[in-house]
């Protein structure tokens, strides 16, 4: 099928307007494109004047260029091209974790129809904004990109606390002053979005000020039934300040979740349980809408031969949850001594970013594991494997993790809380099994015997592929198009 062009946005990418630094007159936004109907002009960087102390920083230098953002992956139909204002938690880039990888991927998606995106996010100041590579990523996706810094300093401190009241520290952090507010406002009106898109909660009530400001609907990105996610982290936290932290974290968030979800003119739910919780509590304007893959489940991926896999078993991801550091203690202390009794040359790998000093002492105990720390290429440690593991026994929303084992041909063994929020012709790809005796049993039945390719796997991967977006888009367009009716009935 023949792809349609992908149309170029105009205008300077704005980036780095301060939270608690005023906005100076004229500093160069961007305009907005022509008529969707009509090719868009290239980008230009406007000239820029250096701002006096106290005003927002000029926006990110940049060359001129033209922008076509080719799909190689994944044949599309033309729909309605929509522009949006996205806001999320934290930069999508680099996708360290399973909640970016989410949304990176529909960000890029959502581009390669042709989408045009604003997003604000936010980063904190002690490790700086998005630079260098990841920012270039974000240039190619995002056609304006404002980020806040999250201040430690002694008067954000105190701001937070004077909200504890009544607001997360996760929500009250990212609520724009006015200066900020309106500067971002303002360059949202040049670029004339369709719709807000919260993106993942904490930013929610900056989300609805624009969305009332704007005159826009909202719609909400759910990734977890996040006051629950945030009270079972916290249960399981292994230390007293870890503890705390996650129920700091909790405060106030069940009634602020409740609000959003409400509101939302769509609600695009990672997480098929989540999806049933929320409409027993009165949600209706609701839709499941799994995480998405880019690669094109009909098209053959290079990987390595079955006896050259370098791993019987694999695990990969962050190593820092509590959720997380759990799975993988439980499967080196339990699981691992029952696979050593019967086939003593296992060879495992776990491989993961930023470990905790719990997980160092773990590999250090157990030198026979292959550790991977921060690994630049998730594909290349998935595909080396011969079994592929989630071991975890305590988490919400869905696993991304699943998602991404699902692409991979290799047998896949977890416990049922990884296939948590997923229909049940997901859960039939996976070997399912909650003790270590139950999983050790499942990983050693495979671990010598090659995995072919089935239909059903190719068919449950294109729930997160090609019709996966062809589907969100669809619920993106009606939601907006309703809500146009509604505004001018």
């Amino acid at each position: 099928m023949q792809r349609p062009p992908i149309p170029t946005g105009t205008g300077v990418k704005a980036l780095g307007a301060g939270v608690d630094r005023v906005p100076q007159s004229g500093t160069a936004i961007g305009q907005r494109g022509p008529a969707r109907s009509g090719p868009i002009p290239a980008r230009t960087t406007q000239s820029l004047t250096k701002a006096p102390r106290g005003a927002i920083e000029p926006p990110f230098r940049r060359r001129p260029n033209t922008f076509r953002f080719k799909s190689r992956y994944i044949s599309f139909r033309k729909v309605d091209v929509l522009k949006l204002l996205v806001v999320t938690n934290e930069s999508p880039v680099p996708a360290i974790h399973g909640g970016r990888v989410d949304q990176w991927t529909r960000f890029r998606l959502l581009r390669e129809r042709g989408w045009q995106l604003m997003l604000v996010s936010w980063y904190p100041e002690s490790s700086g904004r998005p630079a260098g590579a990841d920012l270039s990523e974000l240039n190619e996706v995002f056609d304006h990109i404002y980020f806040f810094p999250i201040g430690r300093t002694p008067r954000a401190m105190l701001e937070r606390l004077i909200q504890l009241p009544i607001r997360s520290p996760h929500v009250a952090t990212r609520i724009l002053p006015a200066s900020a507010h309106n500067a971002v406002i303002s360059a949202a009106r040049r670029f004339g979005p369709d719709a807000v898109l919260l993106d993942g909660l904490f930013g929610g009530e900056t989300a609805l000020r624009f969305s009332r400001s704007l005159g826009l609907p909202l719609l909400y990105r759910a990734h977890n039934i996040e006051f629950a996610y945030m009270r079972s982290q916290a249960d399981i936290a292994t230390k007293k300040a870890d503890w705390f932290a996650w129920r700091l974290a909790s405060l106030h968030l069940k009634s602020f979740e409740t609000r959003i979800q409400k509101v939302s003119r769509l609600v695009l739910d990672i997480s098929y349980d989540d999806l049933e919780y929320w409409r027993s509590q009165g949600v209706s304007r609701s839709e499941w809408a799994p995480p998405l893959r880019i690669l094109d489940p009909d098209r053959p991926t290079v990987e390595i031969p079955w006896p050259q896999r370098a791993f019987d078993i694999v695990f990969l991801g962050n190593l820092y949850t509590p959720n997380n550091v759990r799975a993988v203690s439980w499967f080196a202390e339990r699981v691992l001594p029952i696979l050593r009794q019967s086939h003593t040359a296992v060879k495992v790998r776990i491989a993961g970013s930023h470990p905790t000093e719990p997980v160092r002492r773990l590999i250090a105990a157990n030198p026979e594991i292959d550790f991977l720390e921060n690994p630049p290429d998730a594909a290349a440690v998935w595909q080396d494997g011969r079994v592929l593991i989630n071991p975890i026994h305590a988490g919400g929303g869905i696993n991304v993790k699943a998602v991404e084992m699902l692409f991979f041909n290799a047998h896949l063994v977890t416990t049922s809380i990884g296939l948590k929020g997923f229909p049940p012709n997901i859960h039939a790809q996976f070997h399912v099994a909650d003790t270590p005796e139950a999983f050790a049993a499942s990983i050693l039945k495979l671990i010598d015997v090659p995995y072919d390719l089935t239909a059903s796997r190719q068919e449950a991967r294109r729930v997160f592929g090609s019709a996966g977006i062809d589907r969100l888009i669809a619920s993106i367009s009606t939601a907006v198009n309703e809500s146009n009716k509604s505004m001018t009935a």
